[in-house]
C-alpha cells in the first residue's frame, strides 16, 4: 500500500519539526491585527481635533506671554516637525524682548479628513484680543485679526493626537 509510506514521511517531517531549535514567530492575535477605531463618529473626531487645538493654543499662548521662554512645553502638543516651525516665532518673541499680551481663540471649526491615526479640520484663527508688546513697551497688533486655517493633527506615541501642521487656507476665506 502506498499509504503507508506517505504517512511514515508525514509522521517524520513533523517529527523533525517538533525538535527544530528555532523558535517560531508569534502570531499576532486578531485585537493586535485590527486597530480598533479611534472614532466613532465624524462628531468625536471633531471633538479630538478641537480639544487638541485649544490645548496647542493655550500653552502656545503662554509662552509668548512669558516672552518665548520654555518653547519646550510645546513638544508634548506638536509632533517633531511642527514643533520645530513653531520654534522660529517664538525665538523671535524671546530676543526681541517683547512678549504677546491677551489670548488667541479659534471658531467655525469644521472637520475635513480624519482616520485612525490622523484628523484635519478648518478653523477660524482668532486673534483680534492680541498684541505683541515690544521691548520698548510699544504696541503692535497683528494685521490680519482671523486667519482660516487648515490644520493636521497626528495620534503620537502615547495614543494623544497633536498638531502635525497648520497652513492658511488659500481658497475662500470662510472666516
Amino acid at each position: 500500500m502506498r499509504l503507508l509510506p506517505v504517512l511514515a514521511i508525514s509522521i517524520a517531517s513533523l517529527t523533525l519539526v517538533g525538535c527544530s531549535t528555532t523558535t517560531p514567530e508569534a502570531i499576532p492575535t486578531s485585537s493586535a491585527v485590527e486597530q480598533a477605531p479611534a472614532f466613532a463618529s465624524d462628531e468625536e473626531a471633531l471633538a479630538a481635533a478641537q480639544a487638541a487645538y485649544a490645548e496647542y493654543l493655550s500653552v502656545s499662548d503662554q509662552i509668548a506671554r512669558d516672552g518665548g521662554s520654555n518653547p519646550e512645553r510645546l513638544q508634548k502638543l506638536t509632533s517633531k516637525k511642527q514643533y520645530e516651525i513653531e520654534l522660529g516665532p517664538l525665538m523671535s518673541i524671546s530676543e526681541s524682548g517683547g512678549r504677546m499680551e491677551g489670548e488667541s481663540s479659534f471658531d467655525s471649526i469644521h472637520l475635513q479628513d480624519y482616520s485612525n491615526s490622523s484628523v484635519s479640520a478648518y478653523l477660524c484663527l482668532d486673534n483680534s484680543a492680541v498684541s505683541l508688546v515690544k521691548a520698548d513697551g510699544t504696541r503692535e497688533t497683528p494685521e490680519v485679526l482671523r486667519w482660516p486655517l487648515i490644520v493636521n493633527f497626528e495620534r503620537s506615541n502615547s495614543g494623544k493626537f497633536v498638531l502635525s501642521g497648520s497652513e492658511t487656507w488659500t481658497g475662500e476665506n470662510f472666516c
